[in-house]
């Protein structure tokens, strides 16, 4: 759609792009996706993701905050610093802070509602810029449950200028969460990875909390701590280590086409926090160019969840080309298929419902099920065309109670 801008006596222009797909936008006029930004007397510049380039003279961040997980009753301090004579306003979830206008902000006696995402406005006269946005977290002193979602794979094939997404939800405070985007790495087991993997995090705005092209090698230790395969030195797969709290998506581009393996692990373990919902969206083939999306279930004893593969329920968000018979099949360690469904039920509507999904249109050729898997264990969900078509499709994991 068009652009849209507004004036605030700041000076602030808020420019938003608005289509389909998220956080992209094309230099020739015609813009693609959603993108919100704001610029204080800066311009836009680039095709595929737009930059903001301050003005001439404004401050230049030189540290950024780091994010942190803290207990509850405790205080923690972010720090972030800029060249030049500047000022400071501290901003949670995209707000201002009043009165917190140092190079510094220090919270004390954390609770709940200080879980966030925090940044630093920085400004002189000539311009603004924004720090790095961080989480800060405390973990929630509710009882956990016995199971819970410990991670999330998906592999498939991208053709040149895709963009692959992956979203996920955390309840119960903040965690620790391992992104990786593998590209290159596949090359070792026989498949023809990407080349060159890019990953971008957003959280609360339009914009990324974090992104990575090439990964970081001191997060091989991380790799290895959650039973990770490892990374070639120098290698350009994308990694990226995340403090996050609530909802988040992932969005996996890259350079040309080839096969992506998008993981989230949760690095912090335990079930207090935990993943409650998974989903990513998706082209899927034929034959062995399926949507295969993987998961864990840590703890003990049983997790109840619900699964969906929606095409046609994709209609009503204006999405062409959908799968128009999605079939899910989901199978344990051993290769055995463990539930499966075509064409959904008409009971499990009050189940969307109560876990906040959308609703499917009666009678549809969605699927979704229902299926009690036994903790500590890893499962596989496979999306194809129950009639051997092709399209896109949505890939959904509920937490049930």
């Amino acid at each position: 759609s068009d652009a849209n801008g507004s004036e605030t006596e700041e000076g602030m222009v808020l420019i938003s792009f608005l289509s389909a797909n998220t956080g992209t936008y094309t230099s020739s006029g015609s813009y693609r996706g959603t993108y919100k930004g704001t610029a204080y007397n800066g311009t836009f510049t680039g095709a595929g993701n737009a930059v903001y380039q301050p003005p001439s003279g404004a401050p230049s961040v030189t540290a950024n905050p780091v994010g942190q997980i803290v207990s509850p009753g405790s205080s923690v301090t972010l720090s972030t610093s800029a060249s030049g004579n500047a000022s400071y306003q501290w901003q949670k979830d995209d707000v201002d802070l009043p009165g917190r206008t140092g190079s510094s902000l220090t919270l004390s006696n954390v609770q709940a509602s200080d879980n966030g995402s925090y940044a630093a406005l920085i400004r002189n006269s000539a311009g603004a810029v924004l720090s790095s946005s961080v989480t800060v977290g405390i973990p929630s002193t509710s009882p956990a449950p016995a199971s819970a979602l410990a991670n999330l794979s998906v592999r498939t094939t991208m053709a040149s200028g895709q963009t692959l997404i992956v979203g996920a939800v955390l309840a119960g405070g903040t965690k620790s969460v391992l992104i990786r985007g593998a590209g290159p790495a596949l090359n070792q087991f026989g498949l023809s990875g990407l080349s060159d993997p890019k990953l971008e995090l957003y959280t609360t705005g339009a914009l990324p909390v974090s992104a990575n092209d090439d990964w970081p090698s001191e997060l091989s230790k991380v790799f290895a701590s959650v039973g990770a395969f490892g990374f070639g030195t120098g290698s350009r797969d994308a990694a990226i280590s995340q403090p996050i709290n609530g909802g988040f998506t992932v969005q996996a581009k890259g350079t040309g086409a080839g096969i992506v393996l998008v993981e989230l692990y949760d690095a912090t373990g335990g079930t207090a926090s935990r993943l409650i919902n998974v989903s990513t969206r998706n082209r899927v083939g034929s034959g062995a160019d399926v949507l295969i999306v993987g998961f864990n279930v840590s703890g003990s004893g049983t997790k109840n969840l619900l699964l969906r593969g929606v095409g046609p329920g994709l209609a009503q968000f204006g999405l062409s080309g959908a799968l128009a018979d999605p079939k899910v099949q989901i199978y344990d360690g051993d290769n055995t298929v463990v539930a499966s469904n075509d064409n959904w039920d008409a009971s499990l509507a009050s189940t969307f419902t109560s876990v906040g999904a959308f609703g499917l249109p009666n009678g549809s050729k969605d699927a979704a099920l229902i299926a009690s898997l036994k903790a500590g264990a890893s499962y596989t969900v496979v999306v194809s065309g129950a009639d051997g078509g092709t399209g896109e499709a949505l890939v959904e994991v509920y937490e049930l109670p």
